[in-house]
């Protein structure tokens, strides 16, 4: 059942044909391992038992398959549950000691573990939107998906990324590069603002704004946002759409400190936070970070943005551009029904 085309790439994971293993000299490596394999399978209908043997490990089944004492060591900690209708997983977790939810709680990859607590906990589709607040077009895809996160069921992951790197990585040449395509996409943004309802009015120097100017820093800062938002992604998404404000609506700078501050300030941070996280923002760990997720949409076979990847039973659909809701909502199974989901639709 759990193909090698699925699973080959998952690092220490052996796959067999009703379950697979996980072994891992961390709890670090463990729950980044796990969250590979439950992306790659569909998250939805998966059971969880997390075990202490030999070396930590982890199997992964099917609802309803039986597990007993004899596939664990001493000292084990069993979490065998139903992944749909649980809102709470973490309070499902039975054993012998607290060694799971001890180990859990120390796990320093908050993020990874957030994850797959939420994959546990729904049948939701996980649908990750890969974007840059330089692309006008990624906006709108944003805006859309907001309205839809909680009509859909879904859940929905931001990833910033740098559009810049999937350009070069991908051999793709920006709209703005080809006179034809800059001219098109002049008049096409016009329309495209009035029909998703989103206030967009091009800087004065689009040229320089987006070619010369850039947003490395600013998706650096998201970045670094990201990284210190403890669960969800509400930050993200409000810091996101200030920066698209900025370059997109008021025509202002997105590159330099005080305009980034000025920005999480309208998000909703202190001026305490986004002193840590200007400073954050200009760290390796978050550049390499920015880097990493970048290279993540170029796995994808990614050529620009915005790019959205929704998982449907262990299969990740590619969609790009902002006008491919409709057989976005095909695939995973829910409807379209215009990019303002909240309003009634007339009835003839």
């Amino acid at each position: 059942m759990y193909g090698g085309h699925v699973l080959g790439d998952v690092p220490n994971c052996d796959a067999y044909l009703d379950d697979s293993v996980i072994y891992s000299e961390t709890w670090e490596d463990h729950l980044k391992t796990l969250k590979m394999v439950f992306e790659r399978l569909g998250s939805a209908l998966l059971t969880l038992n997390l075990t202490k043997c030999e070396i930590d490990k982890a199997t992964i089944t099917y609802p309803g398959k039986k597990v007993d004492a004899s596939h664990f060591g001493a000292g084990a900690v069993l979490v065998q549950e139903d992944a749909r209708g649980i809102e709470h997983p973490i309070q499902h977790i039975r054993g012998t000691d607290n060694v799971v939810a001890d180990a859990l709680s120390r796990s320093v990859d908050g993020d990874c573990l957030s994850d797959i607590i939420r994959m546990m906990a729904s049948s939701r589709k996980m649908v990750e939107f890969f974007y840059d607040i330089v692309s006008p077009y990624s906006w709108m895809a944003f805006e859309v998906l907001c309205r839809y996160k909680n009509v859909w069921n879904i859940d929905l992951k931001f990833k910033p990324a740098y559009l810049g790197g999937v350009m070069h990585g991908s051999g793709n040449r920006p709209p703005g590069m080809v006179p034809n395509k800059f001219h098109y996409m002049t008049k096409d943004l016009e329309r495209v603002s009035g029909y998703f309802g989103v206030p967009l009015y091009p800087p004065s120097d689009v040229f320089e704004a987006m070619f010369e100017k850039g947003t490395l820093n600013a998706m650096r800062f998201v970045t670094a946002v990201a990284e210190k938002e403890k669960e969800g992604d509400v930050l993200v998404e409000r810091v996101s759409r200030e920066l698209w404000k900025r370059i997109w609506s008021t025509d202002q700078d997105v590159t330099q400190p005080a305009s980034l501050t000025e920005a999480g300030l309208k998000a909703g941070l202190s001026a305490s936070e986004l002193e840590e996280i200007l400073t954050l923002s200009k760290s390796q760990p978050i550049k390499d970070k920015l880097k990493s997720v970048t290279q993540e949409a170029l796995d994808y076979q990614c050529f620009g943005f915005p790019f959205t990847v929704c998982h449907v039973n262990g299969k990740a659909e590619l969609f790009f551009g902002s006008d491919r809701f409709e057989l976005m909502a095909h695939c995973i199974g829910e409807k379209w029904v215009g990019p303002h989901p909240d309003k009634p639709t007339s009835k003839m």
